[in-house]
Parts: C-alpha cells; structure tokens; sequence
C-alpha cells in the first residue's frame, strides 16, 4: 500500500513538471484560428449555441474543416472569458489538467 502511495505522489509531482515549461508560451499555430482570432469564442458567451451547430473553427472566417469539437471550444471560450488575450492562463489549466488526468489513469 505504501508503494502505491509513493507512485501516486511521484506522478503527482512529475507529471506537471514536464508541462511546466509551456507556461510562458504564446498563442501559436492553429491557437489563432481557435481562439484569438474566433469571433464564436470571444463573444462573451451570446454564441455558446453557435458552439454546438458548427464546425471546429466556424469563427474564423466561416470555413470548413469538418471537425466537430464543442466541448474543446467552450472551454476555450470560459478560458478567453476569465482571461482575455493571456496565454499563460489557458497553459496554467493545461498543465493542471495533464497532471489530474495522469493521477486519474493512475487510479483506475
């Protein structure tokens, strides 16, 4: 019992340090097309159910890419909402996020 604590600890510990370093990333690649530039995700919430009838980066200039990721949006835009045009925010909760679903794994 004592060894899986130890292992519990470990993965706890170590898995945000490899993400760690993203923290002070910018916005980079398709980030732009997403988020920063996506007029559904930084409209305050007024076009959340645009989120569910279009495709992934239906914002961006209104083309298609056939993909149909909601959820990853909406977070996204509860991300821009709480903080503006802050990449080191939305990496913050990536790297706690890594680090919960590492432990989860771990668990089950």
């Amino acid at each position: 019992m004592r060894t899986e604590r130890v292992k519990f600890f470990f993965i706890s510990v170590v898995s945000p340090l490899v993400y760690l370093n993203t923290i002070n990333h910018e916005y980079v690649l398709n980030n732009f097309s997403v988020i920063k530039e996506n007029f559904v995700v930084k409209n305050d919430f007024k076009k959340t159910p645009t989120v569910w009838k279009t495709d992934y980066i239906y914002g961006y200039g209104y083309q298609y890419v056939n993909l149909y990721r909601p959820l990853g949006l909406i977070l996204f835009a509860i991300q821009w909402e709480l903080a503006q045009n802050n990449p080191p925010f939305p990496q913050f909760l990536g790297v706690i996020l890594c680090s919960l679903l590492c432990c989860l794994i771990f668990i089950f």
